[in-house]
């Protein structure tokens, strides 16, 4: 959020490659100064790059900050999360069965996935993860050779690094 609230309309090509960010310099209030540059108070923060790692969520995140905020976008993240996980529950019961669709309800209760949405470090993952998995199941044309399935992964890997490749 710091990274997105630091940009400069003036100079997007350079702040989107810069990722600059707004802060004091202690880690521990990091939030403190990210909500102070949201009030346009950034009188005593310093301006730093944080150009080696790529953040490709902010193309999602600085337009969504135009029309909502931080709450706004957790709200999305909800809505959008919880239809990608009904669409591939309902696709595991209706082409796998219905054990493995069970399964894969539990498995994402054991990791709490309900906190999931409040993160935005880990959201953009678990779309990225939901959406492959209802394309799978939905297409299957996606993996019935060795080759389709090569692609498919490297399209889901290519999108997945694009969007956060360390988380």
């Amino acid at each position: 959020l710091n990274i997105a609230a630091s940009a400069d309309e003036n100079h997007a090509v350079d702040c989107a490659l810069s990722n600059y960010t707004f802060t004091s310099g202690d880690p521990d209030t990091m939030a403190f100064d990210t909500e102070r540059l949201a009030k346009h108070d950034s009188s005593d923060l310093s301006r730093d790059s944080y150009a080696r790692y790529w953040h490709g969520y902010l193309v999602f995140l600085r337009p969504l900050l135009t029309i909502t905020d931080y709450s706004g976008i957790r709200i999305i993240n909800y809505f959008l999360l919880s239809a990608l996980l009904i669409i591939c529950l309902w696709l595991m019961w209706t082409k796998i069965a219905a054990h493995c669709s069970m399964i894969f309800a539990i498995s994402l209760l054991m990791i709490n996935f309900a906190t999931v949405p409040y993160s935005m470090q880990f959201t953009t993952c678990f779309f990225v993860a939901f959406a492959g998995i209802a394309a799978i199941l939905a297409v299957p044309q996606l993996t019935c050779s060795r080759p389709a399935a090569m692609s498919t992964f490297f399209i889901l890997g290519g999108i997945t690094a694009f969007l956060d490749f360390l988380t």
